[in-house]
């Protein structure tokens, strides 16, 4: 949602000769500080997983949004955007693998299931077996 703010209030052009230039300016500024925190996070969860070192990604992140947040031009908002984009999508893409893995493992459960009920009713029928044979025995021997 602040992505779509943050390129609604790009688009009313923050930098320009308008009279509420400075309202669109410091809404512009505060949707980037605004829109940094969950990006942190994904950050953070991402080097949990061993997919990126934050404090490299981390850093990167800062420079590009100060920047957006210093000069409201057309290559630092695609800058952030792109940064933005490239963490989303990695992020996706993991997300997908391990879905992909979830469903892996549990279709092998399943098929691992099949496999423990099936000796479990061969157990039961050679059980009963086994006792109508010690049935058979003792009527036998009395």
């Amino acid at each position: 949602m602040t992505y779509q703010q943050g390129s609604m209030i790009y688009a009313m052009n923050p930098d320009g000769a308008t009279k509420d230039k400075q309202v669109l300016a410091n809404l512009y500024k505060l949707n980037l500080i605004n829109r940094a925190t969950p990006l942190r996070s994904m950050l953070g969860e991402m080097a949990m997983a061993g997919l990126l070192d934050y404090r490299t990604a981390y850093d990167g992140y800062v420079a590009v949004n100060e920047k957006a947040r210093e000069d409201f031009s057309w290559e630092n908002y695609a800058a952030l955007n792109a940064f933005e984009r490239k963490i989303v999508d990695d992020a996706l893409a993991y997300q997908h693998k391990l879905q992909q893995e979830a469903l892996d493992l549990g279709e092998a459960k399943a098929a691992l299931d099949a496999t423990a009920d099936q000796r479990k009713l061969t157990l039961v029928l050679v059980s009963m077996f086994g006792s109508f044979l010690l049935l058979v025995a003792n009527l036998k021997s009395a």
